[in-house]
């Protein structure tokens, strides 16, 4: 089991770097079609370069920060989704929002993965001091 469970960290760790990889080619390409925020978009992309190159690196901080972001997301996702004025901004472009059961259909699971996926890629405590007993 601690083999398997070592194999899909290394293949998550490597997923999480290709996100932030696509996360900072995006924030290149905005940058060069020279957007008036285009600056914003050059500093987050050269932050998420060196975070891929950390996460890659499997670096105990850049691991720990991925760890921190997908949890932060995985609270927060929800309360983005499912709040009233997320169904008044459908409303107000004279849609229909999608009923609440529908939408935890594709909230739940993708909740589960962004938690499975920071248990994965959280680095753990090291022990490396004495053990008193």
């Amino acid at each position: 089991m601690k083999e398997l469970r070592s194999q899909l960290r290394k293949v998550t760790i490597i997923l999480c770097s290709l996100l932030c990889l696509a996360v900072s080619v995006r924030g290149f390409y905005e940058a060069s079609l020279q957007k008036p925020d285009s600056l914003g978009s050059l500093v987050l992309a050269a932050l998420a370069t060196g975070l891929a190159y950390a996460i890659i690196k499997q670096y105990h901080w850049a691991l720990r920060l991925m760890t921190a972001i997908l949890l932060v997301t995985a609270v927060f996702l929800p309360v983005g989704v499912l709040n009233p004025f997320a169904a008044g901004d459908y409303l107000a472009v004279g849609r229909e929002a999608a009923p609440v059961a529908e939408t935890l259909l594709w909230l739940v699971p993708l909740e589960i993965l962004i938690l499975v996926i920071a248990f994965l890629i959280d680095p753990g405590r090291t022990n490396s001091g004495s053990d008193i007993s």
